[in-house]
């Protein structure tokens, strides 16, 4: 069994909320997780051989879809300040930084743009960068959300992302699968829905790890659920679950120790003021594990409204 730990970041940031600004928001987040993590040892302790050996406790960090820049942008020149080239944008430096401070993998979505045979073209993009700062691979969207298109992002065109990683202190060989929110539904919500696009393609690759950040709407887009900073909307998560369903029913190449997770990163937060307009977000980042059992196991997750970090060791 290969064991490896990963964190997901769950943040409120509005369309239009400056970078900068974004990315030390995050940091801070980081920092707090980490202070609180080792919290109750000695000073000297906490300061040196703690802060040095929290860098190592995550392998893989996962971030959301368009994470820094917020989503629902009303037009393409209202994303336009926004977009950012592949790997030299401002999204991929702070990315190399982090995979760079805390020793880890980090998976992180932003706007990117692309001059290809003199004709511009906008993509909804995560970049996914090595303990090493090396960019290891950029994806872009295949199945385009409504919100996408107004602002006038293209589809990637070469299907879902897969790679492998080499995670945890074990130096383990991964297998991982990457797409971005809308993949995980039909495409254009016209193909049939027993048609698992994005799961068979995990079953395809036979994935280890299927990672998906998002900006993933609320079930119910008017009201929170009850207690909203602890508990998740379970209606998104069980729907995400269904759409995984490839994972519980294809098990005959998972052997008594081995196990395929599911990392969901979604943001939290409303956008836009006007009721009629406005989007709330799901939150709900969570961890599935699927075993030889058939079933799905929901291993953690976040609160629908909470800014936090969920941090979880999986076996695989």
């Amino acid at each position: 069994m290969r064991r490896f730990t990963v964190a997901c970041v769950q943040v409120n940031i509005h369309h239009g909320s400056d970078i900068v600004n974004s990315m030390r928001k995050v940091d801070l987040m980081l920092q707090n997780f980490f202070s609180n993590r080792y919290q109750g040892q000695e000073a000297a302790k906490q300061s040196v051989n703690a802060g040095l050996e929290s860098r190592k406790s995550i392998d893989l960090l996962v971030l959301p879809e368009l994470a820094f820049t917020g989503y629902k942008f009303a037009s393409r020149s209202a994303i336009t300040p926004y977009l950012e080239p592949r790997y030299t944008g401002r999204t991929t430096a702070w990315a190399q930084k982090t995979a760079l401070d805390l020793n880890c993998h980090v998976i992180v979505g932003y706007p990117e743009v692309s001059t290809e045979s003199n004709i511009e073209k906008i993509y909804n993009s995560a970049v996914v960068v090595s303990p090493s700062g090396e960019i290891v691979y950029n994806y872009r969207k295949c199945f385009l959300y409504e919100a996408d298109k107004v602002w006038g992002a293209c589809s990637g065109g070469e299907g879902f992302g897969s790679m492998e990683l080499t995670l945890g202190r074990d130096k383990v060989s991964v297998k991982v699968v990457l797409g971005i929110c809308m993949d995980l539904n039909p495409e254009e919500f016209t193909a049939p829905f027993d048609k698992y696009e994005f799961a068979n393609f995990a079953i395809q690759k036979d994935a280890d790890l299927i990672v998906l950040p998002m900006a993933w709407r609320a079930y119910d887009n008017d009201v929170p659920v009850e207690d909203s900073m602890n508990i998740p909307d379970w209606k998104t998560i069980n729907y995400w679950a269904v759409r995984l369903k490839p994972l519980q029913d294809n098990v005959a190449s998972l052997t008594e120790n081995r196990r395929r997770v599911f990392i969901g990163a979604n943001r939290t937060g409303i956008e836009d003021g006007d009721v009629s307009e406005r989007t709330m977000y799901a939150g709900s980042s969570c961890v599935l594990e699927y075993d030889n059992s058939g079933k799905a196991l929901v291993r953690d997750w976040l609160g629908q409204e909470k800014e936090g970090i969920l941090f979880v060791e999986v076996d695989i």
